[in-house]
């Protein structure tokens, strides 16, 4: 089941899982027959992305895969409309189970949090059913008792039925035993990333760069309000970068948005841009880009520095240290903020901006390596999935 991925590359799941979708098709002759699980977006939704929309519908008609969806599940957990919604889309995740069961020998299910109600699925006999868990209530709300409460039930549930829970970073693996000691030999790490063809390795040409990038959903945790303030201390300081802002709008949380959009409005170093660029690879090839900045507060595993090294002709990431930023990215592949301060992410930023040719290609070359060890996509899935028993060894 993919959130979001079967639709949407606006996210960094939504970007690995249509990658992961391409991965499980070249390894189709394994299995007699695949079945993507998938929550409804209406056109309507910033979410939908009718180019993804066609490639995966030309791949799931090209393979003779099953395509099945249930209610679109966003906004419902966030205002507690209710345990008869619960109930419905519960229901609904079943029927779908029941109809899976017949013919599915194991199933892997990738959920964004515990907010979706597949935990409460029976799986079929003899499945594997694996959660990823791609956040924990305590980390993105820790104040929020009632959904703490009801992942813990939720938890609860899908491992009284079987269930298995995995986890794309150790930071969130650390977290989930942490909450949860019983959960210690229920849970492994299952990597994402990208595929090594995207991996574009040009050489760093040694010039002067003053731009930085910075993206996301427009949300006070995802931390944009911090990069434009840093970018504001470094000009007031007579330093100057020019940062591209790339904030999309996110429902219930139009006041953050004004906020950003008020900032760059005063800014003299910032171009906001509010919509999904189609071709984030181009802006992270750009060869005046010196770093891509992710100052987000409870980012579980952080994608965004995966695709620097990846896509970068000479860009670093610049980090916050919190979550599992701070494991895709060190001071050997980028620079670190200490704390979620903007002061802090201003020095960051500049140290990223005044790396000395050497340094910056050493920096580089080892998030490429970085990358090739850790988050190349095909051999960590080829990982996962052979100790689940979904691939032979």
């Amino acid at each position: 089941m993919m959130n979001d991925g079967v639709f949407s590359r606006r996210t960094g799941a939504g970007r690995a899982n249509e990658y992961l979708l391409q991965f499980v098709s070249t390894m189709t002759d394994r299995w007699a027959r695949v079945t993507i699980l998938s929550t409804t977006v209406s056109r309507d939704s910033p979410a939908w992305d009718e180019r993804v929309w066609g490639r995966t519908e030309s791949l799931v008609s090209r393979h003779g895969w099953d395509l099945l969806e249930i209610p679109n599940h966003h906004g419902i957990r966030g205002r507690y409309a209710g345990i008869a919604e619960w109930a419905a889309i519960s229901r609904s995740a079943s029927e779908i189970a029941r109809r899976l069961a017949p013919a599915s020998d194991h199933s892997v299910i990738s959920l964004l949090s515990s907010d979706v109600p597949f935990l409460g699925v029976v799986a079929p006999r003899g499945a594997t059913w694996v959660h990823v868990v791609h956040t924990l209530a305590a980390l993105q709300a820790p104040n929020d008792e009632e959904w703490i409460r009801w992942e813990a039930q939720t938890y609860g549930t899908w491992l009284a039925r079987s269930g298995h829970l995995a986890a794309p970073s150790n930071f969130l693996l650390r977290s989930l035993v942490a909450s949860w000691p019983d959960l210690a030999s229920r849970v492994s790490l299952w990597r994402y990333g990208y595929p090594s063809s995207e991996l574009r390795a040009r050489p760093v040409e040694e010039k002067e760069r003053r731009s930085i990038l910075a993206y996301g959903r427009a949300l006070p945790r995802k931390g944009l309000h911090l990069v434009v303030a840093a970018v504001d201390i470094l000009h007031a300081s007579g330093f100057q970068v020019w940062l591209t802002l790339i904030a999309l709008p996110e429902a219930g949380a139009d006041d953050y948005f004004q906020k950003l959009s008020h900032m760059a409005d005063f800014s003299a170093s910032t171009r906001l841009v509010a919509s999904r660029v189609e071709d984030m690879s181009a802006l992270y090839s750009d060869d005046d880009l010196a770093a891509v900045v992710v100052p987000s507060i409870d980012e579980p595993t952080g994608l965004a520095p995966v695709e620097t090294y990846c896509w970068g002709a000479g860009a670093v990431p610049v980090v916050v240290d919190s979550g599992g930023l701070v494991e895709s990215v060190d001071n050997a592949t980028g620079i670190v903020a200490k704390g979620w301060d903007a002061q802090s992410l201003a020095e960051a930023i500049r140290a990223a901006v005044e790396l000395s040719p050497v340094d910056r290609h050493r920096m580089v070359e080892a998030g490429r390596q970085r990358f090739a060890q850790d988050y190349d996509l095909c051999r960590n899935a080829i990982r996962a999935m052979t100790a689940y028993g979904l691939l032979s060894s």
